[in-house]
């Protein structure tokens, strides 16, 4: 509980404001300023204007720490949006296969299965940097012939580059033919072309 949760007491007087995209509490400074667990959220909250607002809030809280929010709980609302979007076209998914080894499995009609793993990081550096530090971009601990790493579409706009950096790093642990990294639009829009019929190539491994 403490490891992944803390002790809140940032209450805007009476009320205490909740920022709808990331779920986590506002605080605002002397100058009526907003922030939360991410600088992003300002512009998906017109300057957290667009928030909740708890009336009477209970005396003694709890929210989930920082980090959590930025590397479990912002990821995750990207899985579950990948989840429903392959649902939508008919597919088999599976969430957290084989332990969490990687977040979402999809199966296509004939059988083929892909990995996915949806990551959040501000820099394309660090996620360059996890994935040599871990030895591997996905695990392949069992079948899978297509392995993505998925980004938010809005770290690509903040960096034309960062899907190309990751890529870097996927080469580096040996995962060059099997895995890539894209930005969720872009992935799937592969996964409407895979439904139709088209292949898709990583590397120089085409799969059909």
């Amino acid at each position: 509980m403490t490891a992944a949760y803390e002790s809140a007491d940032v209450i805007d007087g009476p009320k205490l404001t909740i920022c709808k995209r990331c779920g986590w509490t506002v605080a605002f400074d002397r100058e009526n300023r907003g922030i939360c667990s991410d600088i992003r959220c300002r512009n998906y909250t017109n300057n957290f204007t667009d928030v909740e607002v708890v009336e009477s809030p209970p005396i003694h809280y709890y929210r989930q720490r920082k980090g959590i929010v930025q590397f479990v709980g912002n990821p995750g609302v990207i899985e579950l949006e990948l989840e429903n979007e392959c649902r939508k076209l008919g597919l088999q998914t599976e969430l957290w296969p084989d332990k969490d080894s990687y977040d979402l499995k999809i199966t296509f009609h004939d059988g083929e299965s892909w990995a996915v793993d949806a990551k959040d990081y501000s820099r394309a550096f660090l996620l360059k940097d996890k994935i040599e530090k871990d030895g591997k971009a996905i695990p392949q601990s069992h079948r899978w012939e297509a392995g993505f790493i998925v980004v938010p579409d809005e770290r690509v706009r903040e960096n034309r580059h960062y899907t190309r950096i990751v890529d870097q790093g996927i080469r580096q642990v040996g995962q060059r033919e099997t895995v890539r990294c894209l930005k969720f639009t872009d992935f799937m829009e592969e996964v409407k072309k895979r439904v139709g019929g088209d292949s898709f190539e990583i590397g120089s491994k085409q799969i059909i």
